[in-house]
């Protein structure tokens, strides 16, 4: 179980397809995790545009996974095989 007392985050980034990959790859080891999302425009009002933000840095994507199994975890990450 991963918690916030016995996490890591081994990603943190903006590329959707690497943070699918990286999960794609976790779930293939059977190694636990747990994500959170955050989108840059919460909290400003429907009718405000997004004029001169770069659409692919509004959303940031973070894993964490439990400390034992940070360092498989992190070779996942560093593999490029999907």
């Amino acid at each position: 179980m991963v918690t916030i007392f016995n996490r890591v985050s081994i990603y943190f980034g903006y590329d959707l397809y690497e943070y699918r990959r990286i999960l794609d790859a976790l779930d293939r080891e059977h190694i636990k995790f747990d994500t959170k999302t955050k989108d840059a425009r919460m909290g400003q009002s429907p009718g405000r545009g997004s004029f001169g933000e770069l659409s692919n840095y509004q959303i940031t994507y973070e894993i964490f996974v439990n400390k034992k199994d940070a360092e498989i975890a992190e070779f996942c990450v560093a593999s490029k095989e999907s």
